[in-house]
């Protein structure tokens, strides 16, 4: 894998993963503002709003111009986390956001997001 993006690009890759991961992991939880995550088995109802109406949180987070949140042409909400420099250019790799990072209100289906993003 080293020898496909190089030494230098994989360090930017690591660190830009790494810096995702903790400061998605530095919110202050609480019971009040951060209920916990339903089961896998549990049904959980689809916010029906706009995405990054669920909290206030991620209201604020979606009117950040360094926001690495975005909708897809699809219709699909995705979260960059991370990239690399190829000689093509920058490429993004996103990944779907399913539930709320701060809320925990899911979002999305993930059955529907796949039949969205299915390569025809």
């Amino acid at each position: 894998m080293l020898s496909l993006f190089g030494y230098r690009n994989m360090k930017k890759i690591i660190t830009v993963v790494f810096a995702s991961v903790v400061l998605l992991g530095c919110g202050k939880a609480t019971t009040e503002t951060s209920p916990a995550m339903p089961s896998q088995n549990q049904q959980t109802e689809i916010h029906c709003d706009a995405f990054g109406s669920c909290c206030d949180d991620m209201k604020h987070c979606m009117k950040q111009s360094n926001c690495l949140f975005h909708i897809s042409e699809n219709g699909s909400f995705f979260m960059t986390i991370g990239y690399v420099q190829t000689n093509e250019g920058t490429g993004w790799f996103d990944h779907a956001v399913i539930f709320c990072p701060f809320c925990g209100k899911k979002l999305q289906d993930k059955k529907k997001l796949a039949d969205k993003v299915k390569v025809k």
